[in-house]
């Protein structure tokens, strides 16, 4: 891939781990497979990127501590 061309294994896996920790997840299956996608990245929508929010430690153990929740509010972003 581009990014190991470019990236040592070291830089590579810091690399993978910020794209994680603000909310991206890789393509599994289909013609984008191995790229990585985000809701509130996209092309020519450069303003919900405002919304973005880096995942923190702390996030991640209250999500885990909740477990599923059927609480869960929605937010809905509407196109400017």
């Amino acid at each position: 891939t581009v990014a190991k061309t470019h990236f040592s294994m070291s830089h590579y896996k810091s690399f993978i781990r910020q794209v994680n920790g603000w909310g991206f997840r890789r393509v599994t299956s289909g013609c984008d497979a191995g790229s990585y996608y985000h809701p509130l990245f996209l092309r020519g929508m450069p303003h919900l990127t405002v919304y973005m929010r880096r995942e923190t430690a702390d996030t991640c153990s209250k999500i885990k501590t909740l477990g599923h929740c059927d609480n869960v509010t929605k937010i809905k972003i509407k196109d400017r």
